[in-house]
């Protein structure tokens, strides 16, 4: 049987459908779906996991936060523990038949480590899949695809690819180091402070210097000093409808100027010359996660809803 693994469940649906030509039959282990299709060495087993199997997590005798020197964190020897027991169960059970192996999660270096972390559960139960105890060869394969559509999907399963362990493991770098980095400044601080509890304080790579921006902004908003200033716009009548003009200097920040610029104006106004002029715009770049979610919050749409919006899409 030939295991197929992917990043959500709607990437699994969709990729069995289209391999399947249709035919794929669901099922459940665990609570968790999966779909089928083929018989004998055609047989096919496409499952879904949900974001990372694994995280890092602190050994138990670390949990004490006021018996614990937050620099020993630094260099604590981290464990992994399943995200939900669920997915890691359906997981393994799946594995356990599999002749072969196909690695479907998102083309990035996260879904390269969420790969990764599949293929190393998959390997504890059924270590025949290996050669010389790695996580590529034969039996083990990756499939990269940009999109959920028929020639996508045909392309990348027609063209399969080894796993880039350095990759994922520069996923796993950047995993470790922000709960490295997190826990330990926010165990100083919060000790430093006295704010322990449901009132400790949150330090975080991205969220940390994310505050720091926006106390910046807010104290220079604070600190802004209104001025008034001046515009003279003109309405004009045209056979083809009326439009406005403003005045070639943007803002007056001296009323007097404003008020002669005004008098100096007379009726009717006469248009001297028209110039016209061909531009090229170049399309624009695709966006990524946080422009994507910036421009939707732009038009009442959470972040959260944008994200669930885009992984349907």
């Amino acid at each position: 049987m030939k295991l197929i693994v992917t990043e959500k469940d709607n990437s699994a649906k969709k990729i069995a459908q289209i391999l399947s030509a249709g035919k794929a039959k669901e099922g459940k282990h665990y609570s968790i779906p999966f779909y089928t299709y083929g018989e004998g060495d055609e047989a096919t087993t496409v499952i879904g996991l949900k974001g990372h199997l694994m995280n890092p997590a602190f050994p138990p005798q670390y949990s004490e936060w006021r018996k614990v020197e937050p620099r020993a964190l630094i260099d604590a020897e981290l464990l992994k523990e399943p995200v939900q027991q669920n997915v890691h169960k359906a997981l393994r059970k799946q594995a356990k038949d599999a002749d072969s192996v196909v690695i479907a999660t998102d083309y990035d270096r996260e879904g390269e480590l969420i790969g990764l972390e599949a293929l190393e559960e998959i390997l504890e139960v059924n270590p025949n899949l290996a050669e010389d105890g790695t996580v590529t060869g034969a039996h083990i394969t990756r499939a990269r695809y940009s999109a959920l559509t028929k020639e996508e999907i045909d392309e990348a399963f027609t063209n399969l690819v080894n796993l880039s362990e350095p990759l994922a493991r520069a996923g796993e770098a950047r995993q470790d180091i922000d709960l490295i980095w997190g826990a330990t400044l926010t165990r100083f601080v919060s000790l430093a402070t006295g704010r322990l509890g449901s009132q400790f304080l949150s330090v975080g790579r991205v969220q940390s210097p994310t505050l720091a921006i926006v106390v910046e902004r807010e104290l220079e908003r604070r600190a802004h000093v209104a001025e008034p200033y001046w515009e003279v716009l003109a309405t004009f009548e045209h056979p083809d409808g009326a439009f406005t003009a403003h005045h070639k200097v943007d803002r007056f920040w001296n009323e007097a100027e404003a008020k002669a610029a005004l008098e100096n104006t007379t009726s009717p106004g006469t248009v001297k010359t028209v110039t016209a002029r061909r531009s090229t715009r170049q399309p624009p770049s695709p966006f990524n996660t946080t422009a994507f979610t910036s421009a939707a919050s732009g038009i009442g749409i959470t972040p959260a809803r944008a994200m669930r919006i885009a992984e349907d899409l």
